[in-house]
């Protein structure tokens, strides 16, 4: 799969009023087809943020999986973390946004 263009991507109102999701050059990436109701631009925003959060998620799930192995640690236990609930949620949502974990 292509590795998507990458952030920060910003939400931008060209000339003609369009709104745009661009990179961080400058660059259109995607045009909202309905203009300038709050809802396009809270769509807008919600995809501008979209690299930021999956590095976020990707770092979280690291995060999670350590704290998960410590507890283990500490309780003395061993368990794959790699199927418990949350744990697959973000990594289904990783994998959606095509940056598979």
């Amino acid at each position: 799969m292509t590795k998507p263009t990458p952030g920060p991507w910003r939400v931008t109102q060209w000339p003609d009023g369009d709104t745009v999701i661009t990179d961080n050059r400058g660059h259109g990436l995607a045009m909202l087809l309905t203009i300038g109701t709050p809802k396009v631009q809270a769509n807008a925003a919600l995809i501008a943020a979209a690299p930021d959060l999956l590095l976020v998620l990707k770092r979280a799930l690291e995060d999670i999986i350590t704290l998960q192995d410590l507890v283990e640690v500490y309780a003395g236990r061993d368990e794959d973390h790699g199927t418990s609930g949350i744990n697959i949620e973000i990594r289904n949502a990783i994998a959606k946004a095509g940056g598979a974990k």
